[in-house]
This record gives C-alpha cells, sequence and structure tokens, in this order.
C-alpha cells in the first residue's frame, strides 16, 4: 500500500534536510516523497535539488500560488499513493511512524489520528495527546494535526482537499470537512511525530487578529453544522461548547472588541455566562456588562503581557 508523503516548503532550507531525511528514513518503504516549493526567496530550491542527488526518488515541483495549503493540493495532484503523509518542512516523523499507522487501516478507516512531541528550541518534548471525542477535539485543536494523522487520498479528494482561502485554521477546516462526511477515524498511540518550534516563533503568530477571527468563525461554523445535524448529541454537550466559545470570543475581544461583541450576541442568549468564570468576574459581567468586563480584562492582561 503506497503512501505519498507531501512536504510544502517555503523559506525552510535550514530544515528541509532533516524533514526529508526523517521520510526516506521510514522503516516502511511502500513511500514516495514529495516536495512542493511554494515561492522561497532563500537557498530552499537549491536545496531540494541537492538533495534529489540523495534521493533519486524525491519528486520535486514548485507552486506559485502563496500558502500551504496550495502547495499541498498541488502534491495530493502528483501523489500516486492511496494514503497521504502530509509533513511541514520544518517538522519529523520518527522512523515508525508510517508502519505503525498504516497496521491499523482496515477498509472502514479514512483519518488515523495520532499524537505528537512538540519540541521547543531547546530540544524540550511535551507529549501533546489527542481527545477521543471527535467534535471536542476539532473544536480545541485537539483532533491530531497536520503531520501526526494519516490520510486516505480518496476522503481528502471528496472534500476537494484544502480549503486554499484559509491563512489559518487551515488543518481544523480540512478535518471539519472530513467530519461533516462521517469519515472512519481510528486513534493511534504512538508518538510517532515531531512539531518543532522555529528560531524567532511559529509563522502563524502574525496577524494575530484575522488568525483568531478566522480560528472563532470556524468554531461557531462547526457548532451550527452541530445543531443542524447532532442535534442530541449538541445538547448533550452544550455546556462544554457554549463554554469554550464564550473562552475564545474573550480571546477575540483582545484584538476587536466591537466584532467579538457582535459574535457573542449572535450566538449566545441574552446575559448568558458560562458556569466556570471566576465569581469576580461573573459579578463584573452582570454589573458591567460584556463590552465594558472584556475592555477591562483585556487591558490588565496586555498590562502583564499576558
Amino acid at each position: 500500500m503506497l503512501v505519498s508523503i507531501i512536504i510544502p516548503c517555503y523559506n525552510v532550507m535550514d530544515y528541509i534536510e532533516d524533514s526529508v531525511k526523517s521520510a526516506f528514513d521510514q522503516t516502511y518503504k511502500e513511500i514516495e516523497v514529495i516536495c512542493i516549493d511554494n515561492n522561497s526567496t532563500d537557498s530552499t530550491w537549491e536545496k531540494l535539488a541537492k538533495l534529489k542527488s540523495t534521493y533519486p526518488s524525491l519528486i520535486l515541483e514548485k507552486e506559485n500560488k502563496k500558502g500551504a495549503p496550495a502547495a499541498r493540493n498541488k502534491g495530493l495532484e502528483l501523489a500516486t499513493g492511496d494514503w497521504i503523509q502530509f509533513l511541514d518542512a520544518d517538522d519529523l516523523l520518527l522512523e515508525h511512524k508510517i508502519h505503525n499507522q498504516i497496521s491499523q487501516i482496515n477498509s472502514s478507516i479514512d483519518m488515523i489520528v495520532g499524537p505528537s512531541y512538540y519540541e521547543d528550541v531547546y530540544k524540550n518534548r511535551e507529549e501533546r495527546f489527542p481527545l477521543e471525542d471527535k467534535w471536542k477535539g476539532l473544536f480545541m485543536t485537539r483532533l491530531g494535526n497536520t503531520c501526526s494523522n494519516l490520510f486516505r487520498k480518496s476522503a481528502l479528494i471528496t472534500i476537494g482537499k484544502w480549503n486554499e482561502e484559509y491563512g489559518s485554521s487551515q488543518e481544523s477546516k480540512l478535518m471539519f470537512e472530513l467530519l461533516k462526511t462521517d469519515i472512519g477515524i481510528q486513534f493511534s498511540k504512538d508518538l510517532d511525530t515531531v512539531i518543532q518550534e522555529r528560531e524567532g516563533g511559529q509563522i502563524s503568530s502574525a496577524n494575530p487578529e484575522h488568525k483568531w477571527k478566522q480560528y472563532l468563525d470556524l468554531r461557531i461554523e462547526i457548532i451550527n453544522h452541530l445543531k443542524s445535524k447532532r442535534l442530541d448529541y449538541f445538547n448533550k454537550n452544550k455546556a462544554f461548547y457554549n463554554s469554550k466559545l464564550f473562552e475564545y470570543v474573550r480571546i477575540y475581544s483582545v484584538f476587536n472588541l466591537k466584532d467579538a461583541f457582535i459574535k457573542y450576541k449572535a450566538n449566545f442568549e441574552p446575559n448568558y455566562l458560562p458556569y466556570n468564570l471566576h465569581p469576580i468576574v461573573k459579578l463584573m459581567y452582570r454589573i458591567l456588562g460584556l463590552k465594558t468586563t472584556n475592555l477591562i480584562l483585556n487591558t490588565i492582561k496586555k498590562g502583564n503581557k499576558y
């Protein structure tokens, strides 16, 4: 069973060699490795050309449309495997990753959800496990991640592949579309993926207002889907989803208080407050209202750089 490993590359000359090596070092050998350069302005393309001399089967291509989703979709067009392993160019697969996950596949499974290590710049590793309630996992960004999961190619094609309009929350949007089709999911216990923190932080930390707006809008879309298609499940878990959504609205209000208030009014009953708020904060909301309380809390957070 062939597995296509797709690596989008943008200005990763210092990382790509280790990433490609981790792909070719898999104990499962029925693989093809595809690297897509996405308008790199450093020496990434030249580095990829040198790597092809080490790994002659390495498939190289360029994608001019900006963004990792476009690069991954280009890789999907080239992929001949039935299963897809996405790998970010600054992350790593441990050697048994593909073997461990491919061995769990049967005809009813379309996605393997796996845990991962998060490794900071000092090489300290933190274990991150997904939630086995798939909808709560998706909602909290705890349904594995782009690199720790394994996808059946036909399932990705069915949903139209990656949404190229998403600048952030890309993997959550992809997995949301997959979950809406009731795909079969298998949860793996094996820690086989390393998500590495870059020197200088992650690219996704740029433009936090847009990032949180897209994050929040997608969570609202998820809740609306659950209300429409899975109402019994939503009603049983309503307190959880409302509480988490309120938390995300509060975070977004740091960047855009006006729009956060509009989203609050549109998605909550009047005077709604989650049960798990601190009593003092709850009292502030009751007396001062949402806008004023959020403004005060946001000012305190900014003052404490928190």
